[in-house]
């Protein structure tokens, strides 16, 4: 349980996204000063440590976070990504998998789990994890744009034989939904890197191209362009 309000919860957020992590730490300090087990407080001290680069005392923080709360995937996603940057890749896989069994729906975790089982040269484990993570979303989306099917089918009897039509709205919107998410081009540019790792160059630049088509509007994510550019030699 937390006894900070949803305005404290939104302003220390705020604080670190703004890098102004130490400002956050101000505020969680006092309130654990009072309330020492307040595992939201315990969390966001963590996260706020870590986007300060002191590792080891973010891992301290949202070890005890996870101690007083294990039911929170993002505490252990948060753990999980601490444990990779400091190298304890091994503790990092069991905090990402504990993640993932909370929520599946919790797609930055498969992602991470995907770059530590590829720091650990278990390249055959990350690529599945990035694609489970890429259907999980897929799927998502998928429910959500089917959710009124007058929009996203027509059908009609041809020669005493119903045929379904899947309408163009089915398409245009699951673009718009993946486009709204970076996570989807993210994702997708990771697959690529593995495929381009196991040589399979044509799929890798199919994959860094869906991934720069993909990347959300204003969104700064280089990495496909720059991969794009390393595998077909073209700067332009």
């Amino acid at each position: 349980m937390t006894t900070m309000d949803i305005v404290a919860q939104n302003s220390i957020v705020e604080l670190i996204q703004a890098g102004r992590a130490e400002s956050a730490l101000l505020v969680l300090n006092r309130h654990l000063h009072k309330e020492p087990n307040d595992w939201y407080a315990l969390y966001m001290s963590g996260v706020a440590l870590r986007a300060l680069g002191r590792l080891d005392d973010a891992i301290t923080y949202l070890a005890k976070a996870v101690s007083v709360n294990a039911d929170e995937a993002p505490v252990h996603l948060a753990l999980g990504i601490a444990l990779q940057l400091s190298g304890r890749l091994d503790d990092a896989v069991r905090s990402l998998l504990a993640a993932i069994q909370l929520r599946p729906d919790l797609y930055e975790a498969y992602n991470s789990l995907g770059i530590t089982y590829k720091k650990l040269g278990r390249h055959k484990e990350a690529l599945n994890t990035y694609e489970q993570g890429i259907d999980r979303l897929m799927a998502s989306v998928s429910k959500i744009v089917h959710s009124d099917p007058t929009r996203c089918y027509r059908e009609e009897i041809v020669d005493g034989e119903r045929i379904r039509t899947v309408l163009p709205y089915v398409f245009m919107k699951t673009r718009e939904m993946l486009r709204a998410n970076p996570l989807y081009a993210i994702l997708t540019n990771n697959v690529a890197v593995c495929f381009a790792e196991l040589g399979q160059i044509n799929e890798a630049q199919r994959l860094y191209e869906e991934a720069i088509e993909f990347t959300p509007d204003g969104y700064n994510y280089p990495d496909p362009h720059q991969h794009l550019q390393r595998l077909t030699g073209n700067t332009k």
